[in-house]
């Protein structure tokens, strides 16, 4: 009777570690483990609010996410024309749940000069109720947006890293 105790103890306090070492990934695994500046000296990519409200737009819901790209470097930033993603954290990492359709003619887009900041919105849809996707109702509610950013030199350019590429996360609700 004793050993079956000690059994089930040492089990329930195993448990008990593996729930906690899971609640503290969650917890830590959506912050930034590389910042954008971290990888660029001078690079800032940021969200003017750490949570973001949707809003009904009629077949689904949406979202407007205000980004600032702010480039103290010493190079000069491009951003590639329809290249943005919203990407949502789950306990596998960071997933793309959205990227907009865009038309085929390209777009010319203002450089990011260094020194300069670039802010813009940027809007996002979940999946319409009947079809399976991704809904900003979801319990997993942590989101961020990836850039398609490029340096620009006289040689032709160079694409960021992703980690360099991404805002800070924000949480969606009502």
């Amino acid at each position: 009777m004793r050993t079956r105790l000690r059994q089930r103890s040492t089990i329930v306090r195993q448990l008990g570690s593996c729930v906690i070492a899971l609640a503290a990934f969650g917890i830590s695994g959506c912050r930034d483990a590389i910042s954008p500046g971290d990888i660029l000296p001078g690079l800032s990519i940021r969200t003017g609010a750490e949570t973001i409200h949707f809003v009904s737009a009629g077949f689904a819901n949406q979202i407007t996410v205000p980004i600032t790209v702010t480039n103290n470097s010493d190079k000069t930033l491009s951003l590639a024309f329809c290249s943005e993603s919203l990407e949502r954290f789950s306990f596998r990492g960071w997933e793309r749940v959205f990227s907009p359709v865009c038309i085929a003619a390209v777009q010319t887009l203002p450089p990011i000069p260094a020194g300069t900041s670039y802010t813009f919105n940027w809007s996002a849809y979940d999946t319409p109720p009947g079809y399976s996707g991704f809904r900003f109702t979801d319990s997993q509610n942590v989101y961020r947006v990836h850039l398609g950013l490029w340096i620009v030199d006289d040689l032709g350019g160079e694409q960021l890293p992703r980690e360099a590429s991404v805002t800070n996360a924000f949480k969606v609700e009502p």
